[in-house]
């Protein structure tokens, strides 16, 4: 049994970096809803005052500190990611056009493949 429910987890995930990729996501993954190693580092930022004006981030501390407090029964993190800007525009669609408020538009990423060089790590 727990083999299958491995295999389904790994298919599901699978299926959720593919459609990702499909939608033009350049990064993808996947991680266990847990809190972040270096949260205690956040509080110490706030009480230094760096957070300026941004309130919202005293504000969402317990959101930051561990997912639960975003959404409850949360096991897993889907993460993507995309480059902040390209030049070459996707066409409009359901939802209107995707162009970023700046300069920037959202691209398929195998387009932009000479902007963004794979890193040789």
């Amino acid at each position: 049994m727990k083999s299958t429910v491995r295999i389904m987890s790994e298919s599901c995930t699978q299926f959720l970096k593919s459609t990702a990729h499909r939608l033009g996501f350049t990064l993808t993954g996947v991680c266990p809803a847990v809190a972040p190693t270096g949260v205690s580092r956040l509080a110490e930022w706030l009480d230094r005052g760096y957070s300026g004006e941004m309130h919202y981030i005293a504000a969402r501390q317990d959101a930051y500190s561990h997912p639960r407090h975003v959404l409850g029964g949360v096991r897993s993190i889907l993460m993507l990611g995309l480059p902040y800007a390209s030049k070459i525009p996707l066409p409009s669609g359901e939802g209107g056009d995707r162009r970023s408020p700046g300069e920037g538009v959202i691209s398929d990423p195998s387009a932009d493949a000479e902007a963004y060089p794979k890193s040789k790590n």
